[in-house]
């Protein structure tokens, strides 16, 4: 997978991720104001691509240039070995561009939701002035770097991964395409041993079900917070809408008041049956012995879209604890000592 380097603001620490990650990774190549064209001539060359100041690339937000829509599809779709990007030749031949390769996107902001989709976020924040952490420096990180890098390339060598006949029990917490795209990191986690094959599944969980929530949809907060309140009508088979925003407001973890006004205004009334529109839900008329005539959502309809999309929360498996772990292999302890 990728891994997605972003932040609120400068100086949190974006670049200097990537000199850490350049000074063990294998063949860097680290660029600003990337191309499509230089794209794929350093695809060619099978590098760890470094890729600095996204946010001068991707316009969140704004007009999309053609430029950013062609770099946005070849990135989208060089997560996965073997793909390519074809492209004509001036005699009209048509010539495959390899794209698939390790790459790290770091920017002030957030990427294109499609790239993030398929990377592994780190959100970086600024540092305390409480808060201090010994200087690194980048011409002293390539020697004081040497010993991990040849060691972690020595351990590399004398292993392949194979997927074939072979099958990486992966979380069941992550959805399809992040299956595949972590399963390489699982197996490497694996293979080292030790606390490593329960610390990457829950890592990749944590960072997987934290991306997803801060991206979410309109649609998919206003689920969530329905799933909150939907305990005050569990023996109810109609839930009429006045009463839903009045829980919503109540109870819900979003701003609904902010973004649609009263809870009893037309406005509001309006904007839930719009979004609940895209998931199929709609309001009925209904006859109440006690209400009367009164609109709202049918309980059936609300619970299934809700375990449809929006799952219950991931139970994170508990690391053991020092002391009840099988003993690690050699190689387990020493990788864990070195990184």
């Amino acid at each position: 997978p990728y891994l997605i380097v972003t932040s609120a603001e400068k100086r949190s620490g974006k670049t200097r991720v990537l000199e850490c990650i350049q000074s063990v990774c294998r063949n860097p190549i680290t660029v600003t104001g990337l191309t499509e064209a230089v794209l794929f001539r350093i695809m060619e060359q099978r590098p760890t691509l470094l890729i600095d100041e996204t946010d001068t690339i991707f316009n969140i937000g704004k007009n999309v240039s053609e430029r950013q829509e062609n770099l946005r599809a070849i990135l989208n779709a060089g997560y996965r070995r073997g793909t390519v990007v074809y492209r004509c030749a001036p005699n009209g031949e048509l010539v495959p561009f390899p794209v698939f390769g390790c790459k790290v996107l770091a920017g002030i902001g957030h990427l294109p939701d499609t790239i993030e989709d398929r990377g592994l976020p780190l959100r970086l924040r600024r540092k305390l002035p409480s808060e201090t952490v010994e200087r690194f420096r980048f011409r002293d990180s390539v020697d004081e770097s040497k010993p991990l890098k040849e060691w972690l390339e020595s351990w590399a060598s004398g292993r392949t991964i194979s997927f074939l006949g072979t099958e990486t029990v992966m979380p069941e917490e992550l959805d399809d395409r992040a299956q595949d795209a972590y399963e390489g990191l699982v197996a490497i986690g694996d293979l080292a041993g030790g606390r490593w094959p329960t610390m990457i599944r829950n890592s990749l969980v944590a960072l997987r079900s934290e991306a997803i929530e801060a991206r979410e949809s309109m649609g998919m907060r206003l689920l969530r917070d329905i799933r909150l309140v939907l305990h005050h009508f569990e023996d109810a088979a109609v839930v009429p809408t006045v009463e839903l925003l009045d829980w919503l407001y109540a109870e819900g973890q979003n701003e609904w008041v902010d973004w649609w006004g009263p809870s009893d205004g037309r406005k509001a009334a309006r904007r839930l049956a719009m979004t609940l529109a895209e998931y199929e839900v709609t309001p009925r008329q209904w006859n109440n012995s006690t209400l009367g005539s009164s609109r709202g959502y049918a309980v059936g309809d609300l619970t299934a879209t809700i375990r449809r999309y929006v799952p219950e929360e991931p139970q994170v498996e508990d690391e053991p604890e020092e002391g009840q772990e099988d003993p690690p292999d050699d190689e387990g302890i020493l990788l864990q000592n070195m990184l």
